[in-house]
């Protein structure tokens, strides 16, 4: 048996750590790689397959019996590097038409819309103050302090200036703007205080 790496023989097994996880193979063939091995290898395989319900470890060693190499395999639709699982493949998994076929990025559209910073920030050595942001800058009255307020959140979650100038910034906080934060969470003020303000008024 193979337990967390190490090899041990089934009339020793080593005491195991029941609040632990461990890694539990079984040692299905051992041998050395050369053609007249053949048959004898897709038998062991077949038979690791079986057991191991499709997965499988391929293990390399030198003459010390130390692994130098090791691969995961699988004969299912599954990836056991990743851990990702591909579905049966059909027609429509080749199909535009298909949400299971369609590019993940244009939804089978052939086109994608993008930011594009030159159009967005038209002028890169305005400062955050001056709202460098072109569509933000010609927003109506009304929408001009909110996005003054969003850009001011931004430029506190990344720690920029607000008095220096877009050229001036990092590309960090460039992708921030123009992008988004993914999975990070920001933290912005307008929302919370038109959040209180509705809950007065629902009060």
């Amino acid at each position: 048996m193979r337990i967390d790496g190490a090899l041990h023989s089934l009339d020793q097994p080593p005491r195991l750590d029941p609040k632990k996880a461990h890694n539990i193979d079984v040692v299905i063939d051992r041998l050395k790689a050369s053609p007249e091995q053949r048959g004898r290898v897709a038998e062991s395989l077949e038979l690791a397959l079986k057991l191991g319900s499709g997965l499988v470890r391929l293990l390399w060693q030198d003459a010390t019996e130390k692994t130098v190499a090791e691969w995961p395999m699988s004969n299912q639709n599954f990836d056991p590097a990743t851990g990702y699982h591909f579905p049966i493949l059909g027609a429509r998994h080749f199909s535009f038409n298909s949400p299971l076929g369609a590019c993940s990025l244009c939804g089978g559209t052939g086109t994608q819309l993008l930011p594009d910073a030159e159009l967005a920030i038209p002028d890169p050595t305005r400062s955050l103050e001056d709202q460098p942001v072109g569509p933000w800058r010609r927003a109506p009255k009304r929408m001009a302090g909110h996005y003054k307020s969003l850009l001011r959140d931004l430029a506190k979650h990344a720690g920029v200036p607000m008095n220096r100038a877009w050229k001036d910034l990092p590309g960090s906080f460039h992708h921030l703007v123009l992008h988004g934060s993914a999975d990070q969470s920001v933290t912005f003020s307008q929302i919370k205080a038109e959040r209180l303000s509705e809950n007065k008024k629902n009060f």
